[in-house]
């Protein structure tokens, strides 16, 4: 009995140096996972993208009014209140964390835009970057007899960086086919947008935005926006003043048809809301 006790103990002894080799280590192999760049809180400044993009899956649900008469009609227009507005709606799907693809559209002239936006690069340091593009298609269905054309297209290269931890800055080169539907021959546009966001803190920032353009037929300025963003919950409201009232990209990048002066300035707002399912 003794010498089966001694023998059994032996051989367990004997193979319990194998097993705990084979044991599974739960240490980890690599450090931590780092957090994906993010300079700015929202995928879109006034009207130019920025080159964040959503969680893979998550939708993002846009509605956003330009209203027509400016702020310096107060007796006759409400401040500009009374319209007519403008309306832009959208949404935007994130097939994943760095590709998006939208569909938004304008009840001026019924512009229907289709677009892929992708994050390209991110570049960490002292002075980040983060690089994307974008794209899109647009179709017109309201547009004088007369015209032979209804579609535009449009690209775009985001370049964003980060000042300290509050001043995100943005540059948005930007190509568009046919500025304008309604000329003889069709035209290629380019240009240039800049943008500036300054974080007060996590839930408020000023904005300010310049659409550089040679212009065309009417929209002969420069489009520029001054803007208050407020984020809480998963939304984003863009309260601003601008001298554009043409919402989506085939329009906006354009041109405005009035100078950037007070006496000129609309309101507007953006607000848009972040789906997970």
């Amino acid at each position: 009995m003794i010498r089966s006790a001694v023998v059994a103990a032996a051989v367990a002894g004997a193979l319990a140096g194998p097993l705990r080799a084979q044991e599974p280590s739960w240490s980890r192999d690599r450090g931590p996972t780092e957090p994906r760049l993010a300079l700015f809180h929202s995928t879109q400044a006034a009207n130019l993208p920025t080159a964040e993009t959503l969680a893979g899956g998550e939708l993002l649900f846009e509605i956003s009014h330009r209203f027509g008469p400016a702020i310096s009609e107060a007796e006759d227009a409400l401040f500009g209140l009374d319209g007519p507005v403008f309306l832009r709606l959208g949404l935007a799907y994130a097939l994943t964390d760095r590709a998006m693809v939208g569909v938004q559209r304008s009840n001026l002239q019924d512009n229907y835009d289709v677009s892929l936006k992708l994050r390209v690069a991110e570049v960490r340091g002292a002075l980040p970057l983060m690089l994307g593009v974008m794209g899109g298609f647009a179709y017109n269905g309201e547009l004088p007899a007369s015209t032979e054309r209804e579609t535009q297209f449009y690209g775009q290269a985001i370049v964003n960086t980060m000042l300290g931890d509050r001043l995100g800055l943005g540059v948005v080169p930007w190509v568009l086919r046919d500025p304008d539907l309604e000329a003889p021959e069709a035209e290629t546009a380019v240009g240039v947008g800049v943008y500036g966001q300054w974080y007060m803190s996590d839930q408020a920032s000023l904005l300010f935005e310049w659409n550089a353009t040679d212009g065309y037929s009417d929209f002969t300025h420069d489009a520029g926006t001054l803007a208050l963003e407020l984020e809480t919950g998963g939304h984003f409201f863009k309260l601003m003043v601008t001298n554009s009232v043409r919402p989506n990209p085939s329009q906006f990048l354009a041109g405005a048809d009035v100078a950037f002066e007070p006496g000129e300035w609309r309101l507007g707002f953006n607000i848009t809301r972040v789906l997970v399912f």
